[in-house]
């Protein structure tokens, strides 16, 4: 009886050991909520298609209340607005990226929008 009574304590520790650690992998790994940026801060341009050497306005939407944010565009001059909304224009023609950065729960996200330049 006493041999089934220490099997029984120590399989017992060793359920609770494993318990902890792969809670402690899978919190570790585990996804965040709100970390993806889909299904948060959105930005939007007036248009998807503008002409060479016009503004086109981009414009957030959802982002987290009193948010820090900032927006970014690899080419073409850009205006930020004291609305909040970011103006660009483009000399040259193809598909432009513009990057909202947002700070949300302890780190910086990114939504991106783009629009076609002809």
């Amino acid at each position: 009886m006493k041999p089934l009574v220490v099997v029984v304590v120590l399989a017992l520790i060793m359920g609770v050991g494993i318990y902890i650690g792969m809670s402690g992998l899978v919190t570790q790994y585990a996804f965040v909520p709100g970390r993806s940026s889909a299904g948060t801060a959105v930005c939007t341009p007036d248009s998807a298609f503008v002409q060479r050497g016009a503004a086109v306005r981009f414009i957030s939407s959802q982002l987290p209340a009193g948010a820090l944010y900032h927006w970014a565009s690899d080419e073409g001059r850009s205006e930020m607005s004291t609305n909040g909304t970011f103006s660009v224009q483009f000399s040259t023609a193809g598909a432009k990226t513009v990057s909202l950065f947002y700070f949300d729960r302890n780190a910086w996200l990114r939504s991106t929008c783009q629009v076609q330049v002809r």
